[in-house]
């Protein structure tokens, strides 16, 4: 389904998980200025809605999530319009890292360039096994910019320069190895697997769950003194809304007709 809002992505719900394609199949769903606008707008107003508890990212057809920025675009740019472009761009990724909702990719063919850093966004990577990953900024005379700097957080700085300076497509298979993505299916199975996450991920207490974001986040984004002092504050606010309280005393009455003389053991126990 595609929104009437937007051109060149859809947003589309099932169950609590949103989904959003880009929509340029033709064009290896590369990234033109109006994509990155959308995607940024479509990730403010999924975040507004209460109804969404995850978000899901892919690309239409089953060549590319994302081949990278639309390079027409890009042709005979003086450095005031590469300035503007790079800030969109960051903008529309920093929507994606920094959204509370949990956010999974979908990595259905390419992430190149622009596609990998906005995969590279997401909590959570699941790759179909026709998925290749690469910064190619390089092959285009360009330095890779912005939120690229993550890939050193996933793989590690030598790993990160290895696959930055050569400009190379990483297989499936290594990016499993090296921590680039989590998990790896057959391509007929990626929207499942995807969905059925996001839904293992959706069953937490929203709050809980918004604020566990947030501590990553600042995992990522602070040093390691100022993360543990906000990991501090927000464990509090979570006991504030009632919820860990409610799901500990779930607990305790589970295990309570557990270990009742005569319960029935449990499997596994």
């Amino acid at each position: 389904m595609k929104s009437g809002t937007y051109e060149d992505i859809s947003v589309s719900m099932d169950g609590p998980v949103a989904w959003l394609t880009i929509e340029r199949p033709d064009k290896l769903n590369t990234l033109k200025i109006s994509t990155l606008t959308e995607i940024t707008d479509a990730i403010q107003r999924l975040e507004r809605d209460d109804l969404v508890r995850a978000v899901v990212l892919t690309g239409s057809g089953d060549r590319a999530f994302s081949a990278g920025v639309f390079v027409d675009e890009m042709a005979g740019m003086d450095a005031l319009a590469c300035q503007n472009f790079t800030e969109l761009e960051s903008h529309a990724y920093r929507s994606v890292l920094l959204m509370q909702k949990p956010c999974i990719a979908a990595v259905n063919g390419y992430a190149l360039g622009g596609g990998c850093v906005l995969a590279m966004t997401a909590d959570i990577r699941v790759a179909a096994d026709n998925a290749a990953f690469g910064l190619t900024e390089l092959n285009m005379g360009a330095p890779v910019p912005i939120e690229a700097a993550l890939l050193p957080l996933l793989v590690g700085h030598g790993r990160a320069r290895d696959i930055i300076y050569t400009a190379r497509h990483v297989s499936v298979s290594e990016a499993l190895s090296i921590g680039l993505c989590t998990r790896v299916v057959p391509q007929a199975e990626l929207r499942e697997t995807a969905q059925r996450l996001a839904l293992e991920i959706s069953r937490h207490d929203p709050v809980a769950l918004r604020m566990q974001k947030d501590i990553m986040t600042k995992w990522m984004t602070t040093d390691l003194m100022t993360a543990i002092d906000y990991s501090i504050g927000a464990t509090s606010v979570v006991f504030a809304s009632g919820a860990p309280s409610r799901a500990i005393g779930e607990f305790l009455r589970q295990r309570e007709k557990r270990t009742a003389p005569g319960a029935r053991p449990q499997r596994g126990a």
